[in-house]
């Protein structure tokens, strides 16, 4: 054995004979013998014990059973192995276990699929072990398998070459058992090769870089004097077509292998899903793959890599440059080849080398005692500031020991997240020293630092200190730690949980034991009379022909004309306030249903005023009776559980932007698909080609749906960063944050992020009454319908409309209207009235009031039906296509305004009349125009437009169809509702109010 091989072995051995209850490490550079060490400690060290090895992949697993049962003794010269037991755990086909000392040797998934399938069998295993040897031990601090590796409560060896984690689920490293043999060590002693980079110029297609790397292949085997047989290539691709690609481009010149998950069995006998057993006895020169080989394949053949698409971070370049550095009996030195865009990879290397060269000046380093550091950086404040206009002291944790005092210490915003008890709270107490329980020790799991910790008994509250540290953002290969403290803190009231966290980290506990309070109960944060800033709307829909969510932006959201389709459309934030009163200040409430999330403004209070606001908004979402605010009743409204929960579609609501998927190995993907068909509540999930099929189910006691795998042994290699930094598997993220949405059989609700929804439009709505003008008129000749200009064919000519037309109407200024219409407001404050009706109109008539800064756009319609859907199509239509003379923000002027100087006059109906119709100031209809453009870009004018409806509709008509179903109301009701309803959206987006204006029938 060689000496540093030794001393690893000393100090492991040491370790064993310690009281230590945590972990050991032992760091060694790749291809410097590790296999060697867990094979004497498993075998010789642990030798009356059992011991489990375990390893993050299949190939690593597969190699270290060849090393541990013959290759590793055969390497050390000795004939015969060990006597101890070894056996592979394969959850599929164990049924027992050995009851003499073995080496059991697995996966960490397998050791999972164990727990999960074979509980009895994962126990006596459980029994059985002395000690965890976990190889690529930097892997082991992951949320999911460390619940695994620790649940065992023995010794755990950890075997790395790069203790490195994205995440922030720390060691448990006793700095007392700690190994550490650097690679420059290795390098400098001659036990790994010596490594060069090369750029390829140019070389960005495959077809040019195949060339150049098989070139440089066969240059390097005559530089060092090889044989072709016994050097192997490995070409880093990625993407599975990119390994496609290479393969046939290198199959003519050379033997070629290429490795993926999406390749089949049986498509292209050089293309394989699994790398193969015989890899150090197989012929293969070039090893094309995405991830398969990045790590735990220990050939000294392989001597080359040529990196075709980058890395995707430091770890994993280092893990894959370790499989060409192995050394064997030769001199041979390691070739990286790097396209010339692709310096940073060689960067990231020689970062790592100077890594390695600091951990063995200050072999200390490589365990981070936050407590320590915190400690120093807390004493190194000075004594007292004068900061934010305020005198201060350095921050203690002891100088204030009662509970009021630190309600007072502290401060934070008004927000929460608001949950309910899955299981009724029959003590409150012990609820909450069991939460604070449960949260530190998940925070000290994760490197948290804990502070403090109190409680404010009377009240059921929890409070908690802490600190956490991360580096700083503008930095690359340098490292500033920056820390700052954190708050949370949670109120039980009765079942329901108030929480807030100042770094919005939600502990484990919530999600198994809380469910977010139903939405329904958070609309009361709103009154009937509160104003809306803000709203966030969900698509109800599952498609991909519309919007998937809008946010809307208003001085008042509710004030907007709603779209008959929104009640298939969901509503999942608001933020609103009370309308201002005369020395009452209006605070803006943010309310997210989704999450339960309510906060009110953004200046922090003192926990004393925090805990109070907490008081008044659990009184506020329990207060009943309730009046709901009008536009709750825009949307789908929120349900009780419906009858029927059976999905028959899901579609996830990931934000690639900032879910960030990755696979295991750092590298962004994304799913095939988000959208799935469910059947028989199972549906195939897609990712890099391959078929994953997830059974759904609801729970009525959490009242959520969970996603699992039909068969665990085979899930796609996706993976979530948490809100609190936890890297989770792609469904396990999905079910904590129930990050989907489904379509229930029946098509009549919707299941959105917690909550159910009823969508669809009811027979009995109702909003169009808002725009509803009836107007009772006196006319001379009621007798008669009412008609849009008069009779046609007179016998005489008249300087006025017929006085039962909606012309004469308008031109007399609503005269004969006796009830206080909108129109007869309108009409009667009117200063400037235009007739523009004939030769392609922008409107009827145009009226301007100076007094009220108001502009009307008038369009005439009578007809002889009380539901006249045609007669709204056609008037609808003429508002529709002149909107960009309404809109305010729009210069176009109608071409045709010197005819407005003129009179209006029509043969047929023998009518001669000055259209300039009340004109005080003799303005020219080029004044008259301008007029209305300045009074339209005043702020708080208003511009309307009007459908003037004469004996075309009847309100009590219409409101006795919406008194009944569906299939029993007259199909011109629908046409109606749907003509109007998007007439006046159209007008709204063009800054104008749409009012339907008719005579009472």
């Amino acid at each position: 054995m060689r000496p540093y091989q030794k001393d690893a072995l000393l100090t492991i051995n040491q370790y064993l004979s310690s009281g230590s209850e945590q972990q050991a490490l032992i760091k060694m550079p790749m291809g410097t013998g590790k296999s060697t060490i867990i094979a004497v400690t498993s075998s010789y060290l642990t030798s009356v014990q059992s011991t489990i090895v375990v390893t993050a992949t299949k190939a690593v697993k597969d190699q270290l059973l060849k090393d541990i049962t013959e290759e590793v003794w055969g390497k050390m010269g000795i004939t015969k192995r060990p006597t101890k037991n070894v056996c592979e755990i394969k959850p599929s086909s164990l049924t027992s276990l050995p009851d003499i000392p073995t080496v059991y040797v697995t996966t960490i998934q397998a050791l999972i699929i164990l727990k999960d399938k074979k509980n009895d069998i994962f126990q006596s295993l459980q029994s059985k072990i002395d000690l965890v040897i976990f190889d690529e031990g930097h892997k082991e601090p992951a949320s999911n398998w460390q619940l695994i590796i620790r649940s065992f409560g023995k010794k755990v060896l950890l075997f790395t070459a790069t203790p490195v984690r994205n995440d922030n689920n720390k060691f448990q490293i006793d700095p007392n058992y700690t190994y550490t043999y650097s690679y420059q060590e290795a390098k400098d002693q001659n036990y790994v090769r010596d490594l060069e980079f090369e750029f390829l110029e140019n070389r960005n297609d495959i077809t040019g870089f195949v060339e150049y790397i098989y070139t440089r292949f066969e240059e390097y085997i005559l530089q060092e004097g090889l044989n072709t047989s016994n050097v192997k290539c490995i070409i880093r691709c990625g993407n599975a077509d990119e390994i496609r690609a290479i393969v046939e481009e290198l199959k003519d010149k050379s033997t070629v292998i290429g490795i993926h998950d999406r390749f089949s069995d049986g498509e292209n006998s050089l293309l394989k899903n699994q790398v193969p057993e015989d890899i150090r006895t197989s012929d293969i020169i070039f090893w094309v793959h995405q991830n398969k080989l990045i790590e735990g394949i220990d050939d000294y053949q392989f001597s080359l890599l040529g990196i075709y698409e980058s890395l995707p971070d430091p770890r994993s370049l280092i893990q894959q440059i370790g499989r060409v550095i192995r050394k064997g009996e030769d001199s041979r030195k390691a070739i990286v080849l790097l396209k010339d865009n692709e310096s940073h990879q060689k960067d990231w290397w020689y970062s790592y080398t100077e890594y390695e060269r600091l951990i063995s000046l200050n072999p200390e380093d490589i365990v981070f005692r936050y407590n320590n550091y915190f400690s120093r950086v807390k004493e190194a404040n000075p004594s007292t500031a004068y900061l934010n206009k305020k005198f201060l002291k350095r921050f203690s944790v002891d100088s204030d020991q009662e509970v009021e005092d630190k309600l007072k210490k502290y401060q934070i915003p008004k927000k929460a997240n608001i949950y309910e008890a899955i299981e009724d709270i029959d003590d409150i107490h012990p609820a909450v020293d069991t939460m604070i329980q449960e949260i530190t020790e998940e925070f000290a799991r994760m490197d948290i630092l804990v502070l403090d910790q109190f409680k404010v008994e009377h009240k059921q509250i929890g409070c908690i200190l802490y600190s956490v540290y991360e580096n700083s953002n503008v930095l690359v290969n340098e490292s500033f730690l920056e820390i700052k403290l954190g708050l949370t803190i949670f109120c039980i009231i009765e079942n329901k949980l108030y929480y807030f966290d100042s770094n919005q980290y939600i502990p484990s506990t919530i999600y198994e034991n809380w469910k977010t309070v139903n939405a329904a109960q958070l609309k009361r944060v709103f009154s009937s009379d509160s104003q809306f800033s803000s709203m966030t709307i969900q698509n109800g829909s599952i498609n991909f022909n519309s919007f998937n969510r809008m946010i809307v932006d208003s001085q008042d959201v509710s004030r907007m004309v709603p779209d008959v389709t929104d009640k298939f459309n969901l509503c999942t934030t608001l933020v609103g306030s009370r309308k201002k009163r005369s020395g009452i200040p209006s605070l803006r409430s943010y309310v997210g249903f989704s999450n339960a999330r309510i906060s009110q403004g953004t200046t922090p209070v003192t926990l004393t005023s925090y805990l109070n606001w907490i008081e008044d908004i659990d009184r506020t979402i329990n207060n009943l009776p309730y009046q709901e605010h009008e536009i709750f009743q825009r949307f789908a409204p929120i349900s009780d559980i419906p009858a029927t929960v059976t999905p028959v579609s899901i579609l996830f609501q990931i934000d690639y932007e900032k879910d960030q998927l990755r696979t295991s190995y750092g590298t962004s993907t994304e799913l095939d698909r988000i959208f799935y068909k469910i059947n028989n509540s199972k549906f195939t999930l897609e990712w890099d080609g391959n078929p994953y099929e997830v059974e759904i189910k609801f729970s009525s006691k959490k009242e959520k749906y969970t996603l699992e795998l039909t068969n665990p042994i085979t899930q796609p290699n996706v993976y979530v960063i948490n809100k609190n930094k936890k890297k989770m598997s792609l469904l396990e993220w999905l079910d904590q944050e129930q990050a989907f949405q489904i379509i229930v059989e029946g098509n009549t609700h919707r299941y959105f992020i917690g909550n159910f929804y009823k969508v669809g439009v009811p027979s009995d709505y109702n909003w169009l009454i808002n725009i509803f003008d009836e107007n009772e008129l006196v006319l001379p000749a009621r007798k008669k319908k009412v008609n849009e200009k008069g009779k046609l064919d007179p016998k005489t000519w008249k300087t006025m409309w017929d006085p039962n037309s909606l012309f004469s109407l308008v031109a007399q200024k609503g005269t004969n209207i006796r009830n206080d219409s909108k129109l007869k407001g309108l009409l009667t404050s009117t200063d400037y009235l235009i007739c523009t009706d004939l030769q392609t109109e922008i409107a009827d008539f145009i009226t301007i009031s100076e007094s009220t800064d108001t502009v009307c756009f008038i369009h005439c319609k009578a007809g002889d039906s009380k539901l006249s859907a045609s007669a709204f199509q056609e008037v609808c239509g003429q508002i529709v296509k002149n909107l960009d003379y309404v809109n305010k923000g729009s210069e176009r002027k109608p071409y045709n305004i010197p005819n407005w100087d003129g009179d209006w006059i029509h043969k047929r109906y023998k009518v001669s009349i000055n259209r300039k119709i009340h004109n005080p100031r003799n303005l020219s209809a080029e004044e008259i125009w301008r007029k209305l453009k300045d009074i339209q870009n005043k702020p708080e004018s208003k511009t309307f437009v009007i459908a003037l409806m004469g004996d075309a509709f009847s309100k009590s008509s219409y409101a006795t169809q919406k008194r009944k179903k569906f299939e029993k109301q007259k199909p011109e009701v629908i046409q109606i509702d749907y003509i109007l309803n998007q007439t006046a959206l159209a007008v709204e987006r063009a800054q104008a109010e749409f009012i339907l204006a008719f005579n009472k029938l």
